[in-house]
């Protein structure tokens, strides 16, 4: 499983006979709807590759369902990226976060880690379907969703999904929303999330030239408010990472007193 990237041919091979780890395409490679088709049919039979990776290759919304109807029978993948899929839109991304969720149906779903959708052009309809895959799901550990165009509404919706029990510990959301209001509302919705130990919001609350050169009354007050959320953010994180290191050592001992316990059984 080097990680070099490959030809379309040599991908179909690796993914059809098990015989790579990581299957990455160059990117820009402009894949057609059927090629992306296969490379999905031999992904939902493979059990070697745990990374695929189809950075800016054309993939659409189709080429994205197309992946997720084969997430479901997948149980190796664990890292995911789709990033720079300019075609994937909310549609796309609809697909595989539904891929990713369980359904009364369908217990079982894809054991993934990561998920990169950045640059997918997804909106703020697709962040709604990733919050509610969010909420569901209990593997993965990082998303990034930079870069597509995100509203507030979007905003609000990711934010809610950190609220009420996402599991997820890395989240990416650079060059979203712009507004200051945003950045308050994450803040606030974070304090009910101690998983969370990365957040990338570096863009959100970018002012303009002019907002930053601003002296109204009201300019000032928007800059201090968004500065507080910022200060806020920042010790949350760091409040979630030592809950996140307690909970690793309380693991670990009781895993040791675990050992223990049945050592001592052993030997009565």
């Amino acid at each position: 499983g080097s990680g070099a990237c490959m030809s379309l041919s040599e991908a179909m091979a690796a993914l059809t006979n098990n015989t790579a780890t990581r299957v990455m395409l160059k990117p820009g490679r402009m894949c057609k709807l059927d090629e992306v088709q296969r490379l999905a049919a031999a992904l939902a039979r493979n059990t070697s590759v745990t990374d695929l990776r189809l950075v800016d290759c054309n993939v659409n919304a189709n080429g994205a369902a197309a992946i997720a109807a084969a997430l479901p029978t997948n149980r190796h993948l664990r890292h995911l990226s789709l990033a720079n899929n300019r075609n994937l839109l909310a549609k796309g991304v609809a697909a595989v976060a539904r891929a990713l969720q369980p359904t009364p149906s369908r217990r079982f779903y894809c054991p993934l880690h990561t998920l990169d959708v950045s640059g997918c052009f997804i909106g703020s309809r697709g962040a709604e379907e990733l919050a509610q895959m969010l909420v569901r799901n209990a593997t993965l550990v990082a998303v990034d969703a930079s870069n597509n165009g995100i509203t507030s509404v979007g905003m609000q919706h990711l934010a809610h999904a950190l609220a009420t029990g996402a599991s997820v510990r890395r989240v990416r959301l650079r060059d979203v929303t712009h507004k200051a209001a945003d950045l308050v509302a994450l803040a606030d919705r974070l304090v009910e999330n101690v998983t969370v130990t990365e957040l990338d919001v570096s863009d959100l609350y970018a002012p303009s030239a002019t907002d930053a050169l601003s002296a109204s009354p009201a300019a000032a007050a928007t800059k201090t408010e968004a500065a507080r959320a910022r200060r806020q953010i920042t010790a949350l994180l760091r409040r979630n990472r030592f809950v996140q290191r307690t909970l690793a050592r309380t693991s670990l001992t009781l895993r040791m007193l675990g050992q223990l316990a049945r050592q001592l059984r052993l030997r009565e």
